[in-house]
């Protein structure tokens, strides 16, 4: 992960993702995952909540250009 993506704008850093930039997916993916988790755990079965953000991410990378 690029430690200087926290220095950048979320335009700049989404910019960089939708051009395919592993390392702005990357700081999205550490950044959010663990807050996405937190709030969800209140909510659903910690298995499929885990099972949920990867499917997530995994359709976020996949559809980054649109």
């Amino acid at each position: 992960m690029d430690p200087n993506y926290s220095r950048h704008s979320d335009t700049k850093i989404w910019s960089d993702f939708k051009e395919g930039s592993q390392e702005a997916f990357s700081f999205l993916y550490h950044t959010y995952y663990r807050k996405l988790y937190n709030y969800g755990y209140s909510i659903a079965d910690k298995e499929l909540l885990k099972d949920n953000l990867q499917e997530l991410f995994l359709e976020l990378w996949q559809g980054r250009e649109n």
